[in-house]
């Protein structure tokens, strides 16, 4: 969990991360990227119900979404749909990741703001769904024009936040979107060849309420590309491995619900993975729970921690419920 408290106390009295800075010098760099704030929050609430001090975990969790609430969050034109605005584009992968920590926090602390906040953002995603089921990505602020950008990250990341308002809420409409949409995006190969964690992430949570075997297959062929083309190791870098670490657990966890006795040997073949990775990803490691960037850089970002994190307490999760 010394990662969860590393990222807490880089939280600042107005609820900003200090969000980057020179492990090897100690000096604090400039800029700041709003998804990653919604991530790092998501990991650390994640991580509470595994601390010893979940409470303090928390208190810090919602200092920092406050922050989100204060600065970040608008509402778009004269509707009251909510989204996450930064310099003045809206980009989708912020409300997928914003549900994520609102709904980690309502989890551990219920709270009805959090949770209609949760369903504004996914209204939001929602209306961004494109008649191939995709989903345009960023939009300006406040004239909503459409921008030339695509992101690997945001779909994926939207569709996770829409399978945890289901989880959440249990309102057929966010199960049934994402639904089309990953069955659809499966039929296209989408997030093979970009090793999506995201993608791999919302195909375990929709495994979770329809176990259909489309998703499973979805997961495993993203996982075939992650173990047949390792070229990531070779960039020798914490979160690009780490991120992989998370998909491949994210697909274990798929397996295990699905129970293909027929790929027996590629599940163990994944957690072997896994393993190597998360051997790699300690070289990174600092004693007080940061993680550094690697290839030669000592830069630590809030990022970097959160995927180490994540992939640290997803696999302590699956080998304490039996392993797969």
């Amino acid at each position: 969990m010394s990662g969860a408290s590393k990222l807490a106390s880089l939280v600042r009295k107005k609820g900003r991360f200090q969000y980057r800075y020179d492990a090897a010098t100690g000096e604090r760099l400039s800029g700041y990227n709003i998804l990653r704030h919604c991530g790092a929050i998501w990991s650390m609430a994640e991580a509470a119900s595994e601390s010893r001090a979940p409470a303090k975990l928390l208190s810090t969790c919602r200092l920092a979404l406050d922050y989100l609430f204060r600065e970040y969050l608008r509402h778009t034109g004269a509707t009251d749909i909510q989204c996450v605005v930064e310099r003045n584009m809206v980009k989708l992968g912020g409300s997928g990741l914003a549900i994520l920590a609102l709904l980690a926090c309502n989890k551990q602390a219920p709270d009805k703001a959090l949770l209609a906040t949760a369903g504004d953002l996914g209204r939001y995603i929602l209306g961004q769904m494109r008649r191939d089921k995709d989903f345009h990505h960023k939009r300006s602020f406040p004239a909503g024009e459409l921008q030339d950008f695509r992101s690997g990250y945001y779909t994926g990341e939207a569709l996770f936040g829409l399978a945890c308002l289901y989880e959440a809420t249990g309102e057929r409409i966010w199960l049934d979107a994402a639904l089309q949409s990953e069955l659809a995006l499966a039929g296209r190969n989408y997030g093979v060849e970009e090793q999506s964690h995201w993608c791999l992430y919302e195909i375990d949570k929709l495994h979770q309420f329809e176990p259909m075997p489309e998703l499973y297959e979805h997961g495993r062929r993203i996982v075939e590309h992650i173990i047949e083309y390792p070229a990531y190791r070779d960039r020798n870098q914490s979160t690009p491995t780490a991120c992989r670490s998370e998909g491949m657990l994210a697909f274990l966890r798929v397996a295990r619900r699905a129970d293909v006795a027929a790929d027996r040997a590629f599940h163990e073949r994944c957690l072997a993975e896994v393993e190597k990775n998360l051997h790699l990803q300690l070289q990174f490691r600092r004693p007080d729970g940061a993680f550094i960037k690697g290839d030669g850089k000592s830069l630590v970002q809030i990022d970097f921690i959160q995927h180490n994190l994540s992939s640290f307490l997803d696999y302590h999760r699956l080998m304490r419920d039996g392993g797969i």
